[in-house]
């Protein structure tokens, strides 16, 4: 099923609107991939006269289903995520698997979750960062390792919030080991190994 079908009440992209025929939609299903956006996880509102990501699901924003049961805790605790997707403890959100323990801008901590479990302290310590993710000093805060050492101290940008990615002392280390040619495994070797002496 295509993206645009179904896909908001009031939102029409048939001359005729029968793309939000509610009785036309209740026998369509929902797609699993939006190329469109790239978001994951299409699902059905409970009415099932449209479908909404599952991005969605509880995350206090305006409500896309008609019926807004994507809001409804009850409902919200039914629904699976997608591939890449993990649930908030609360057992209502969705949210990316990068999005752990992202730490977040240097304004604040930048929460996934509206109960905040994917910025769990506790949690955070002891969760192995994804591939292609580091640690920061701090030990809790995962970053995407092409930020280490970029010389950007941009406010929204999400490096480390104790700075430790721009330690003058670990990048200048890091700008001598990483100058010749290495293969992803020792990159990332490497990085143990630098995270062990500065991180």
């Amino acid at each position: 099923m295509s993206q645009w079908l179904c896909d908001r009440a009031g939102t029409y992209n048939c001359p005729d609107h029968s793309d939000e025929d509610p009785e036309f939609c209740k026998q369509q299903s929902c797609p699993e991939f939006d190329g469109w956006d790239g978001w994951n996880g299409w699902r059905k509102c409970r009415d099932g006269k449209q479908c909404f990501n599952v991005m969605g699901l509880c995350n206090d924003e305006r409500p896309y289903c008609k019926d807004k049961s994507e809001q409804d805790p009850d409902f919200c605790k039914n629904q699976t995520c997608s591939e890449g997707y993990i649930k908030c403890r609360d057992g209502n959100e969705c949210f990316p698997l990068w999005g752990l323990c992202d730490g977040g801008s240097r304004r604040g901590t930048w929460f996934n979750c509206n109960d905040w479990s994917d910025e769990d302290p506790v949690f955070c310590r002891v969760h192995e960062c994804a591939n292609d993710y580091v640690k920061c000093r701090d030990g809790i805060q995962c970053i995407n390792r092409k930020h280490l050492c970029d010389g950007t101290k941009c406010i929204l940008k999400i490096d480390c919030a104790d700075n430790s990615d721009e330690d003058p002392e670990f990048c200048k280390y890091m700008t001598k080991s990483m100058s010749f040619q290495v293969t992803q495994r020792n990159i990332h070797e490497e990085l143990k190994k630098v995270q062990q002496k500065f991180l």
